[in-house]
This record gives structure tokens, C-alpha cells and sequence, in this order.
């Protein structure tokens, strides 16, 4: 049974709150302790005005091999949701705090059990909204392969199943919000929630 709550923020992407949506897919896992892990699901304004998103690809060797993902990883004790989510992107793709436009926004919180016996069967996912400049480059430092992607692109890739949600809940959060690029000094930006 999904349990749904609303927590407000919002970035520079819009002027309303985004809801975030806690799903639980069971429960508790089978041994009591969730796997805690932050994730952050990056976007950027490309030159064009296109909303791009940034994917990495699992090493084939890893859990679940080969796997598209968004940077992410284990929350370390005393450490938040957020700063996890920040430290995994300049650790796993080399974006740092400098590349970010704004405080992340919470997007989902996920908990997730596998039906595999594999280390990552029972975790709990704290994904955020981080938007980086346009200009922002990512690299490849934990992962395969990484790259800036539309939101049909993503759509396309193989993702693990916990992800599942979190890419419902971003594809949600797209439908809901428009964006007009407006050119002038400081490309600047004018958002508005969808009607």
C-alpha cells in the first residue's frame, strides 16, 4: 500500500510546490534494515533550451550490470539525504557544487525490496530535482558510461526496477510543469506550473 505525503520546495525549474510521493513497496525488508541511499536526478538547460537529463550506465561487473541509473548512493551515518545526494554526484560524475544552480528539491522517497539475494534487495531511495548549468559536464568516474539524455531517451533505457518509480515520478513532474526560455542578459528563465 502506497503511502503518499507532500513536502513543499521548489528550485528555479518552477513556482509551486512539488509534491513528493513516498512509495513503499513493502512494509519493512525481510532483515529490518534498509539500505539508505540518495539519489539525484540531474537536468540541465541546454544552449538550445531542450531539457536534457544526465544518466549513467552500472559497470558490468556491479549489481545489476549494466543498468542505467541516475548518480546516486549510500547515505553515509550523519549524513543528509541531500548532501549524500551532492557528494554522489561529484563523486560518481564529477559535478560539483559549482555546477549546481540550486538547493535540490525533493522529487520521491522509495522503498524498494528484491526478490534476488543480491546486497542492494532492500533500500530505501531519497531522490532529488538538482538542475546544473548548461554548460555542466559530466564524467564517467563511477560508472560506464554516462550522458545527457531527453526524457524519451530515458524512457528508452534499461533501468533497475527500483528505479521505476522515481522515473514515474519525473515523468509525472514534467507533465505538470512548462517552461519558457526567455532570452536576454543573464539568460534568465521564466517557469510556470502546467494547467
Amino acid at each position: 500500500m502506497a503511502d503518499h505525503r507532500t513536502i513543499s520546495s521548489c528550485n528555479n525549474f518552477c513556482v509551486s510546490p512539488t509534491p513528493v510521493e513516498v512509495v513503499e513497496t513493502r512494509v519493512s525488508p525481510v532483515d529490518g534494515a534498509w539500505l539508505e541511499v540518495a539519489v539525484a536526478v540531474v537536468f540541465r538547460h541546454s544552449r538550445g533550451g531542450v531539457i536534457e537529463f544526465l544518466a549513467s550506465r552500472r559497470h558490468l561487473g556491479a549489481v545489476q550490470g549494466g543498468l542505467w541509473e541516475f548518480p546516486g548512493g549510500k547515505i553515509e551515518r550523519g549524513e543528509s539525504a541531500v548532501d549524500a545526494a551532492l557528494r554522489e554526484l561529484a563523486e560518481e560524475v564529477g559535478l560539483t557544487a559549482k555546477a549546481v544552480i540550486a538547493p535540490p528539491t525533493p522529487l520521491i522517497v522509495v522503498t524498494h525490496v528484491e526478490d534476488s539475494h543480491c546486497p542492494e534487495r532492500a533500500v530505501r531511495l531519497h531522490a532529488f530535482l538538482v538542475e546544473v548549468n548548461a554548460d555542466a559536464v559530466a564524467r564517467p568516474i563511477g560508472a560506464a558510461e554516462v550522458g545527457w539524455m531527453s526524457s524519451a531517451q530515458l524512457r528508452e533505457l534499461a533501468w533497475p526496477r527500483a528505479n521505476a518509480a522515481i522515473n514515474a515520478a519525473l515523468f509525472d513532474w514534467l507533465a505538470r510543469v512548462s517552461c519558457e526560455i526567455t532570452t536576454n542578459g543573464d539568460h534568465g528563465r521564466s517557469c510556470n506550473a502546467a494547467h
